[in-house]
């Protein structure tokens, strides 16, 4: 159990957090905000194949509330991302469960909004779905990691926020895929972990009955020698 408690205290303890993360997971099969907007060619699609992509994104001003961003809806509004995601792609047609994370730099000030726009019923892909990702200014600079000096701060050199964008299924409508590998290893530690209490169990059993009862003989010794 020991070694149990080790690996879960190293894997707390590594990698330490240098980036925010903004999450929604969404049904297929949901109610969705309807997408009012002509979809673009030019909106990167998201597949199986290509389940991730780098952007940027220019945040809205200091003070603007994020859902007035871009709002009413209307094409060409800076402060906003769209993304096509093509949820019809095998293997992906066998999830009706996803999941699509936005990741940026700690030392960025923003916030992030992700909605999820479908088509409407009349069309021919009604797994096809767009995220609508929105950004607004937040003003507070976290300084970089190793940063010498307070001019050394995160201060980019331009107002564009670089981005990562993943979209995965979800695994049993709860687990992302691409965490599979270490719920499984986990899991299988936890079965070890077990196994090998309920073997070692009896014996601990045994040596504490045997101490119990060396410790009664020498106290009744003591009371006959006191007697």
């Amino acid at each position: 159990m020991f070694s149990l408690f080790l690996v879960f205290s190293l894997l707390l303890s590594c990698n330490p957090v240098l980036a925010n993360t903004e999450i929604v997971n969404f049904g297929v099969v949901e109610d969705h905000l309807p997408l009012t907007i002509p979809a673009s060619e030019t909106w990167p699609v998201l597949r199986p194949n290509n389940s991730e992509t780098r952007w940027e994104i220019r945040p809205a001003e200091l003070g603007t509330h994020l859902q007035s961003i871009c709002e009413p809806l209307h094409e060409g509004c800076p402060h906003e991302s769209w993304f096509a995601l093509d949820l019809d792609a095998p293997p992906w047609e066998r999830y009706d469960k996803f999941t699509f994370r936005i990741s940026y730099a700690a030392f960025n000030p923003a916030d992030f909004q992700i909605n999820i726009h479908t088509l409407p019923e009349t069309t021919t892909s009604p797994r096809r779905k767009y995220a609508r990702v929105r950004a607004v200014d937040t003003g507070v600079l976290t300084p970089k990691p190793g940063y010498l000096s307070t001019t050394d701060a995160a201060i980019p050199d331009s107002d564009l926020i670089p981005i990562i964008i993943v979209l995965e299924p979800l695994l049993l409508d709860a687990v992302p895929a691409s965490l599979a590998p270490v719920v499984g290893f986990l899991a299988f530690l936890i079965a070890c972990g077990i196994g090998a209490t309920s073997i070692a169990w009896p014996h601990l059993s045994a040596l504490a009955t045997q101490a119990h009862c060396e410790l009664s003989d020498g106290v009744q010794q003591e009371d006959k020698k006191r007697q």
